[in-house]
């Protein structure tokens, strides 16, 4: 099913930021293992209360080159994967034949219908160099494609980071370092997109050899 709406959405045209695209091709084809093999923090989090709910299918945004695709599928989940990058894409679809790999710019919306996902996940995707109001579309197309009662785990780098306010300001809280434009969150940020969800917790943690500064944020859409 999620095939039809992948061919459906091949018609409407992609804006994106051609610097930054092309910029995350050439990292991800230069290594294919950029970011490592092993499950980040949020993924363990987000399977173990995925399990508990009996969630089946889950939408992820940013999947990169597949770090945590593959350990949610391989727990039987049915994924869909969604990149903007036709690197990412290509080396996502042989992952295995419940992961789905969808090449687009959610700014422009998800093709998919209301209330189909049971979760959606999303590994360090909203940090990357989108504006306020985009951050604000991309949070509602989650809310309409999440069933009621679904949920949604992200993770975004914070302000105790070690290259937040570091490098080239660009806008808003967006720092250009090393060609990687990110953005930095407070806790104020995130509370302003959970406006609709009803937000569970957030929780500080670090990754990487920097190490990076996370937050990993547990929200849910209402049932009511």
């Amino acid at each position: 099913m999620v095939a039809m709406f992948i061919k459906l959405h091949a018609l409407i045209a992609i804006d994106m930021s051609p610097d930054q695209k092309e910029h995350w091709d050439r990292t991800y084809a230069d290594n294919p293992v950029f970011f490592g093999n092993e499950p980040s923090f949020i993924a363990r989090r987000a399977m173990e209360l995925m399990k508990e709910e009996g969630c089946r299918e889950v939408l992820e945004l940013g999947p990169g080159q597949g770090r945590d695709t593959v350990h949610l599928a391989a727990a039987g989940y049915n994924i869909a994967a969604v990149d903007y990058s036709p690197v990412s894409c290509q080396q996502l679809s042989d992952v295995c034949d419940n992961v789905e790999a969808v090449c687009c710019d959610i700014r422009q919306g998800l093709p998919f219908p209301d209330r189909y996902f049971d979760a959606c996940f999303s590994h360090m995707f909203f940090t990357m160099s989108f504006r306020s109001w985009e951050l604000d579309g991309m949070m509602s197309e989650v809310y309409r494609v999440l069933r009621p009662g679904g949920l949604m785990f992200y993770s975004v780098r914070n302000h105790k980071d070690p290259h937040f306010r570091k490098g080239n300001h660009v806008a808003e809280e967006i720092w250009e370092k090393n060609d990687f434009e990110v953005r930095y969150f407070c806790e104020y940020d995130i509370r302003k997109l959970a406006q609709r969800f009803d937000l569970v917790s957030i929780e500080e943690f670090e990754e990487g050899p920097l190490p990076r500064r996370l937050y990993a944020v547990t929200m849910r859409r209402p049932s009511r």
